[in-house]
């Protein structure tokens, strides 16, 4: 509930600007079709190469006032751990710092995740003057950022599946899109 209180309260205090909402997705490289089609009664058939594919993470920030635009993504291979968070998270905050109004401070909201968590999120926090507020657990409609992975990993896919682009430049262009 404080979130749900709060945010009219920081959208004021903070601007739309200065809250930014971060989390992690990631994509399969052999997930492509989202739908098909046949004729009535018969099964759909997709051509499909065997195997797992390979993980691709992601990492990014989307400002309050901007859902669907990302803000720093880092996209890489493997799964997401608490050491590449701080990396991205601290890369985020001194560019945040650099570019931006500094005598503004930030609001991160972020999902409850634990990696999200610790000292030295909090060490970095304080350095940065940014405050941290975490979403209820359970709670990704409360995240705009889900929405924007969702859209993102769509037009992926279906750029990847129709242009003949490998996953790596399709995300590089829908990030530019976006």
């Amino acid at each position: 509930m404080l979130y749900l209180n709060g945010l009219p309260q920081w959208k004021q205090q903070y601007g739309e600007d200065h809250i930014l909402y971060i989390d992690e997705s990631g994509i399969n490289t052999n997930e492509t079709a989202e739908y098909g089609w046949s004729p009535k009664g018969q099964r759909c058939h997709a051509f499909k190469s065997g195997g797992h594919g390979t993980r691709l993470s992601m990492i990014s920030a989307v400002r309050s006032n901007a859902p669907f635009k990302f803000t720093q993504p880092l996209v890489f291979h493997g799964s997401c751990d608490r050491n590449i968070f701080v990396c991205w998270l601290e890369y985020l905050l001194q560019d945040l710092k650099q570019k931006d109004d500094q005598t503004k401070s930030y609001l991160l909201i972020l999902d409850n995740a634990s990696i999200h968590k610790g000292r030295v999120i909090d060490d970095l926090a304080a350095r940065y003057q940014i405050r941290i507020v975490y979403l209820p657990a359970y709670s990704p409609d409360l995240n705009p950022i889900e929405r924007a992975w969702s859209v993102l990993k769509s037009k992926v896919r279906h750029m990847v599946a129709q242009n003949n682009k490998t996953f790596q430049e399709a995300l590089d262009i829908v990030f530019k899109m976006m």
